[in-house]
């Protein structure tokens, strides 16, 4: 059966805490029901959702590599877009979804494909393909933002650019929607 039990927390000595947090006091701790002997099934999108937060931890920790884009999970349903949202959503709050996760998908590609990254990533580890990266992200960034902005303004000036769009986006968005693919 599934019961507290009381404890009682040692004063630290870890420098730089302040005060209350060194101080000592009782607590008291949950113990769950012990599971026995039936095998643990997690869903996909359970499995998803812990492998998210898990890579989203790792990230403000710091974890093993700050710059290290390497899959927590072995579930193969992760994606980067979802890690990429939870990550962004659990740091700054729950209000990223999938469209914003698509904007961000953007930079990568866009900064895949510049030649000279590319051979910078070829030619160095991670972390000196960082230091590069880092002066060049705000290029990217800004790039997409005004190739945007350019596709947009020919979504409101070119009718027959937004007869086709719209089209498409109308089909695309159904058969999503009915396959069971939407967000």
């Amino acid at each position: 059966m599934a019961t507290y039990l009381d404890a009682s927390w040692p004063p630290g000595a870890e420098t730089g805490s302040p005060t209350r947090d060194r101080r000592s006091g009782p607590y008291r701790t949950y113990l769950p029901d012990e599971l026995g002997h039936r095998p643990l099934v997690v869903g996909p999108v359970s499995s998803e959702r812990a492998a998210d937060v898990e890579r989203a931890i790792r990230g403000v920790a710091g974890g093993p590599s700050p710059r290290s884009t390497r899959p927590v999970s072995t579930n193969p349903c992760c994606t980067p877009r979802t890690s990429t949202r939870s990550a962004l959503n659990f740091k700054f709050g729950p209000d990223l979804g999938e469209a914003d996760t698509l904007l961000v998908e953007q930079y990568v590609v866009h900064s895949t494909q510049d030649p000279e990254m590319r051979a910078v990533a070829l030619e160095n580890a991670e972390e000196n393909f960082g230091y590069r990266f880092d002066e060049r992200v705000d290029d990217f960034v800004i790039d997409r933002q005004n190739a945007n902005e350019a596709s947009f303004s020919r979504y409101v000036d070119d009718p027959d650019f937004q007869s086709v769009l719209v089209e498409f986006v109308r089909e695309e968005a159904y058969r999503r929607i009915r396959g069971g693919e939407a967000a």
